[in-house]
């Protein structure tokens, strides 16, 4: 399931490379990297923290994401911060938890988001 999700959100960002096409100009998309999370049926308090954050933060609401997300340590975690801090340290925690973590779609693909974001279409894939 949840890579049905990564992919689906990897074709989102890959038709946003194409549609720009042969612009001369890269223009970076507007506000802050989406925040994924994909638990399937997963009911623990960490994922209700997690569904809760997301939520929040596709609202707009990244400090509400954040103080959800706060003290918590899970890898979904430590994503969702790094991304409601968005660009404050974004990239650079991003980049470390892939390190740390690079059997991590879920990070790789946040990164990738990110650098999208961050206007660095390269990197991005």
């Amino acid at each position: 399931m949840a890579a049905v999700a990564l992919a689906a959100a990897a074709g989102v960002a890959v038709g946003a490379v194409f549609v720009a096409g042969d612009e001369p100009e890269t223009k970076r998309p507007s506000g802050v990297p989406p925040f994924v999370v994909d638990l399937a049926v997963r009911t623990d308090p960490e994922a209700k923290a997690l569904r809760r954050a997301a939520q929040a933060f596709e609202r707009g609401d990244r400090r509400r994401a954040a103080r959800i997300l706060q003290g918590r340590t899970s890898l979904q975690a430590r994503v969702g911060t790094a991304l409601a801090a968005w660009p404050v340290g974004t990239l650079a925690r991003l980049e470390d938890l892939a390190a740390a973590n690079p059997s991590s779609g879920a990070v790789r693909f946040h990164l990738a988001l990110a650098r999208y974001w961050d206007g660095d279409e390269d990197g991005a894939f």
